[in-house]
């Protein structure tokens, strides 16, 4: 069996999506017959029983040991990254074909696109819906009081809105807020109890075309939603916006029309059935744990 190290930036004992993220890709590697382990950021170097290692991107740049096979997948943070950094590892994924068209010319070790995916899958006995605006995700502030897709809702659609997530009491009336933390082992059942999930990406993610995992995830259980824009994200049938009263009016307008946010929901899950993990672990094994000519 190939033995294969995931390295996140994700802390222990922290509740990163990093960990997640890598315990669904390293389940379906193991059915590939590849040993895969995670590496969290505090013990980076110090494991060096392993033949390769697949990093994905964070805040913090791995050094890869040269002696090894090295994988990079850039699915966050593209801003940091760098030429340097891509060359010191042997093949690199890139969840956006947008960023990848800019840097493949620059680098010196092959490229591929390599979306994000999920895990999820639709379950009809999950579509009760009690909500009918939901959002999950911590608030943080950058230029604004709040996350953006947030600070662009009018004061109706605010009245409705429903959170999970840390840091909203400044912005939000506390009957907003369900709770701080979302459990991701009942994430599903939370996403499909909205009638419209709201989903967001950080700035230098919409800005170079990256697509974040929670689209696939919504679309995976057949989950109206409605995005910011990010290049791309109309190949999925996602509903996005570009202006304030473009969110607004399109909140207002799928509420009431039951009918189109089931055929909406049809389109993406079709169109996005193939940004599994499973999928992924395929990619990564066919093409990446054997040494490239």
């Amino acid at each position: 069996m190939e033995k294969l190290i995931i390295n996140i930036c994700s802390p222990k004992n922290e509740n990163w999506g990093d960990a997640v993220f890598a315990e669904n890709l390293s389940k379906e590697l193991l059915k590939l017959d590849v040993s895969a382990k995670i590496v969290y950021i505090e013990d980076w170097y110090k494991n060096t029983n392993y033949k390769i290692s697949l990093t994905i991107s964070g805040k913090f740049a791995y050094k890869p040991d040269q002696s090894k096979r090295n994988l990079l997948w850039i699915i966050s943070h593209p801003e940091i990254r760098t030429v340097e950094e891509l060359n010191s590892y042997n093949h690199v994924f890139i969840a956006s074909e947008y960023f990848q068209k800019m840097v493949r010319n620059d680098i010196s070790v092959p490229s591929s696109v390599l979306n994000q995916a999920s895990n999820f899958a639709f379950n009809d006995s999950k579509k009760n819906k009690i909500y009918d605006l939901l959002f999950v995700g911590n608030n943080y502030y950058d230029n604004f009081p709040a996350r953006k897709i947030i600070y662009d809702l009018d004061e109706e659609n605010r009245q409705i809105l429903k959170v999970i997530g840390k840091n909203w009491l400044k912005f939000l009336p506390k009957e907003n807020i369900l709770s701080e933390f979302a459990d991701y082992k009942n994430l599903s059942n939370i996403y499909s109890s909205a009638k419209i999930v709201l989903n967001d990406h950080h700035e230098y993610m919409r800005r170079f075309g990256f697509i974040n995992n929670r689209t696939f995830d919504l679309a995976a259980l057949r989950q109206f939603q409605i995005s910011d824009y990010v290049k791309g994200i109309d190949l999925y049938g996602i509903e996005s916006y570009k202006s304030s009263d473009d969110l607004n009016v399109k909140i207002k307008d799928y509420l009431n029309n039951e009918k189109e946010r089931n055929r909406n929901e049809i389109i993406t899950n079709k169109l996005c059935e193939n940004n599994t993990f499973a999928n992924v672990a395929k990619e990564i094994a066919k093409k990446n744990i054997k040494k490239e000519p």
